[in-house]
């Protein structure tokens, strides 16, 4: 019997993003409070080290959320983007890192956002004002400007013609005498502006556009409530990390429809920082988001240990 069970738990997965989200829903177990702090609708970060379930609980909040009429994003921030390494590459300037990431995670919910609006014109929901609009909070998200020096290039040019022309005719017999003389001139004036812009090409995201265009969105498909969730955020560089926390306060955190859960390890992971003025800059843990769930509460021996057991003998049931 114990080598049997022995060579179970051998096979279980280790990783809950390997794992079918059917095979997830049926394993997940509630630890006391955990599901029901995680499903209500306040913005919340989930800490917890790794392997305490971070992912196998936002998956399992992320496919129960449809029988409620409701919807679900989750983004793993490993995979956002197509250039991995560039927001760790210390050569290139913050700005540029941290812009490129705020513009690959709106993409990712972008994504999301028409998986939504195409699932429910599959099941006969009237979407087409939101096409429109997703397209614009596309042209929102990548719309780029040039960063520096302009130049105005104004040329005119002046022509000046004159015409002159005379005639002396005698005529003979019948014919009159026919004596004349004319002459035109002509002035043409001719003005070109041009401007030249010269400098690297950047993003250029309006966060007051994009979240008003989030909200049309939703408004137009429309959908109860759409839920962010967002995984392995201690992935992210530290040094961008409050940049990309002040995205999420401006553009999404207003939109009323919806709710955000972030999953992230509490050691590696940087909210806020201050700016120069004195303001923050970021997401201010316990005002614009709650942190009141931790699964090494649950899932740590050396936190407790009776709570821990009483997880894990539930689990391997």
């Amino acid at each position: 019997m114990t080598k049997a069970t022995n060579e179970a738990l051998v096979q279980v997965q280790r990783r809950a993003e390997r794992v079918e989200a059917s095979r997830l829903v049926a394993t997940f177990v509630d630890a006391g409070p955990l599901f029901t702090l995680l499903s209500n609708t306040d913005h919340q970060v989930m800490y917890g080290r790794r392997g305490t379930g971070k992912t196998h609980a936002l998956k399992y909040l992320g496919e129960t959320v449809p029988a409620r009429g409701e919807h679900s994003i989750y983004v793993d921030m490993r995979t956002v983007g197509s250039n991995g390494g560039l927001y760790a590459d210390t050569n290139v300037p913050a700005t540029e890192r941290g812009t490129r990431l705020l513009v690959d995670t709106l993409a990712a919910i972008h994504d999301g956002l028409i998986d939504l609006a195409l699932e429910r014109a599959d099941r006969g929901h009237e979407v087409g004002a939101s096409y429109e609009l997703l397209d614009q909070l596309g042209r929102d998200i990548s719309e780029v400007r040039v960063s520096g020096p302009v130049e105005h290039e104004r040329a005119s040019a002046d022509e000046d013609s004159d015409e002159q022309a005379a005639r002396f005719e005698l005529g003979a017999g019948s014919q009159p005498l026919s004596v004349g003389a004319g002459s035109t001139s002509r002035m043409t004036r001719r003005t070109e502006v041009r401007v030249r812009e010269s400098g690297p090409v950047e993003h250029h995201i309006l966060f007051g556009s994009v979240s008003r265009t989030i909200s049309r969105v939703l408004q137009a498909l429309p959908v109860g409530r759409v839920w962010i969730l967002l995984d392995e955020w201690s992935e992210v560089p530290q040094d961008l990390q409050p940049l990309l926390a002040d995205l999420i306060r401006r553009c999404i955190l207003p939109v009323q429809a919806v709710t955000v859960k972030i999953g992230a390890i509490e050691q590696r992971s940087k909210f806020r920082t201050r700016t120069p003025a004195g303001q923050y800059l970021g997401i201010e843990i316990g005002a614009d988001m709650a942190a009141d769930v931790n699964l090494d509460d649950f899932m740590v021996f050396g936190n407790d240990s009776d709570r821990a057991k009483a997880f894990f003998r539930e689990l391997f049931f």
